[in-house]
């Protein structure tokens, strides 16, 4: 999650847009774990930090353990 550009300064709709494209490239193999960083910037606003928080709740990953092996 970019939390530079799009977590402080994009719309609700690209950080859910953000967290969507992640998902799809990461969720692939399996391991993703989808968070802004060690911290979240003071000027990002709370629809953005809840914006991306109710994507990833909202979001189907693929676990290791429900993937057949082949």
């Amino acid at each position: 999650m970019d939390e530079q550009h799009t977590l402080p300064f994009g719309t609700p709709e690209d950080v859910r847009r953000e967290v969507r494209e992640r998902v799809a490239t990461l969720d692939a193999g399996g391991g993703l774990i989808l968070g802004p960083t060690h911290h979240v910037q003071i000027d990002t606003p709370l629809e953005n930090f809840w914006s991306m928080v109710q994507e990833v709740a909202g979001t189907t990953v693929h676990s290791h353990s429900s993937r057949s092996a082949g």
